[in-house]
């Protein structure tokens, strides 16, 4: 048996899978990793193996700590 929790988090990620798209746009566009985790309900460990697979190739502290600077957060 399948407990309420493990539905939800399959559903979700099914879901992002699906918008993959989408959540490689906003994370090329400068959306933080984290924020695109709280958004969709995916883990950082989930998500990052995701953009991996994908071939998109993650940002360094620095690169993240600019862009923040950049928009001023």
């Amino acid at each position: 048996m399948v407990s309420a929790r493990t539905r939800l988090r399959q559903a979700l990620r099914t879901a992002a899978e699906e918008s993959k798209e989408e959540i490689i746009a906003a994370y090329l566009d400068g959306e933080s990793l984290n924020s695109l985790c709280r958004r969709w309900g995916v883990s950082s460990t989930w998500l990052t193996t995701r953009l991996d697979t994908w071939g998109i190739q993650r940002r360094t502290q620095a690169e993240a700590f600019a862009i923040r600077r950049k928009r001023g957060t």
